[in-house]
């Protein structure tokens, strides 16, 4: 799996999150995820959703697959409704659904990330 990146935030625990992350999964094609987030423990990636929660949790299971992630956050809208049809394919493939407010809380805002390479 490649991966180029162009922000990232260290954590005191060791948790790296990389924005923009590029990785070219199993099938050679080259899936973009909004985050990429990793420790010695864990490895996820993160997406947002653009308003079609359904479809958005579609395209992170496949792309997520491609690369071999089996841990996968969608991001929400503070304000979306969830549906139970919603909730069911997340649990389903162990998708954590967060509110935006949700994830800065626990990652922090976007700004706060620095300029970084991976090769």
């Amino acid at each position: 799996m490649e991966a180029n990146t162009s922000k990232n935030r260290q954590y005191k625990n060791k948790i790296q999150i990389y924005k923009r992350y590029k990785a070219v999964g199993l099938s050679g094609i080259e899936h973009l995820f909004d985050y990429f987030i990793y420790s010695d423990e864990v490895k996820a990636v993160a997406d947002f959703s653009n308003g079609d929660i359904e479809m958005d949790l579609i395209k992170l299971i496949l792309k997520s697959y491609d690369i071999g992630i089996d841990n996968r956050i969608l991001i929400v809208k503070d304000d979306d409704d969830i549906d139970a049809k919603i909730i069911e394919i997340a649990n389903k493939n162990s998708i954590k659904i967060m509110k935006y407010s949700e994830f800065i809380k626990i990652f922090g805002k976007e700004e706060d990330f620095r300029n970084t390479k991976v090769s």
